[in-house]
């Protein structure tokens, strides 16, 4: 659980993270990556290399917000 300025994010990818890395470390499911699903849709998080190593994050990219900058000098 994430929340966000408003409301609950539709995807946490750092507690997805945490989770995958969790998982892995205790050899509770076979591989190198976990696929997690969230309010936001499914994630992958793949550890191409050791687990001390940078993941990979993979899932769809949705907008959420559009919005205007106005600059005043």
């Amino acid at each position: 659980f994430e929340r966000g300025v408003y409301a609950e994010t539709k995807a946490c990818g750092t507690g997805n993270v945490a989770v995958a890395f969790h998982l892995l470390s205790r050899r509770q499911v076979q591989g190198n990556s976990v696929q997690t699903m969230t309010n936001g849709g499914k994630l992958k998080i793949e550890w191409p290399g050791a687990l001390h190593e940078r993941p990979f994050l993979r899932g769809n990219a949705v907008r959420v917000f559009r919005g205007n900058l106005a600059w005043q000098t």
